[in-house]
């Protein structure tokens, strides 16, 4: 937590990364992380299940261990863990639900509007960003950001509630930063409750081509 306020008093959003299937991991491990989610108050918090990439000393191990699977299946991991697969699976849905639902995660950007973005370093001599195109690409993406989320999200309240504050504070930019990163994350975690995500960006198993593209589409 020190570190983590050190580095938010220099302005810097801090991330995590998270890695769940370890052996160490306990009933108490998914408390844990969300329990850290909640005190940090980092926005980011990249959770994934182990996978043992060839050529580590991990993959060694788990390899004479024959704990490392030849076929994976519908897997996300090629990892015999000692739990169940199930149980790792279920337990990171439950961290993934938990650390990105709406409320959550705009209380946790809230934080760091008001504690860590203020602390930036602004430039002497700041960009000439209010150019024609910029402006017409801004008011594209804010069109599409008013229509997906202030009017057909389920939780426009929150993006209304952020988006009045960052305009009485003169923080524009945080607008479109905090709205769009959220939009990604709440749709990500919807879609790993539902199996359709990746519980590890190593998984060789295809996401729906269709559902991609619809996602990019609306951002």
């Amino acid at each position: 937590m020190e570190a983590i306020h050190t580095v938010n008093g220099y302005g810097i959003e801090a991330a995590s990364g998270i890695i769940m299937g370890l052996d160490t991991d306990t009933a108490e491990t998914p408390g844990a992380i969300m329990d850290f989610a909640d005190i940090s108050k980092i926005p980011i918090l990249t959770v994934n299940i182990l996978y043992a990439l060839p050529k580590t000393a991990l993959y060694d191990r788990l390899q004479k261990q024959n704990r490392i699977l030849k076929e994976v299946g519908n897997r996300d991991s090629n990892i015999v863990f000692l739990e169940p697969y199930e149980t790792v699976l279920k337990n990171w849905q439950k961290v993934i639900a938990y650390v990105y639902q709406p409320e959550k995660l705009y209380a946790r950007y809230r934080h760091n509007s008001l504690h860590t973005f203020p602390n930036r370093i602004q430039p002497l001599q700041p960009l000439k960003q209010a150019t024609w195109s910029n402006i017409k690409r801004a008011t594209r993406i804010f069109s599409r950001l008013i229509w997906h989320v202030g009017l057909l999200g389920d939780y426009r309240k929150l993006f209304w509630a952020m988006l009045w504050l960052e305009l009485k504070q003169g923080n524009v930019e945080n607008i479109f930063a905090v709205a769009i990163v959220a939009h990604h994350l709440v749709t990500y975690s919807r879609e790993c409750t539902r199996g359709i995500m990746q519980s590890s960006n190593y998984s060789m198993r295809q996401v729906e081509a269709d559902r991609a593209a619809e996602y990019y589409q609306t951002v």
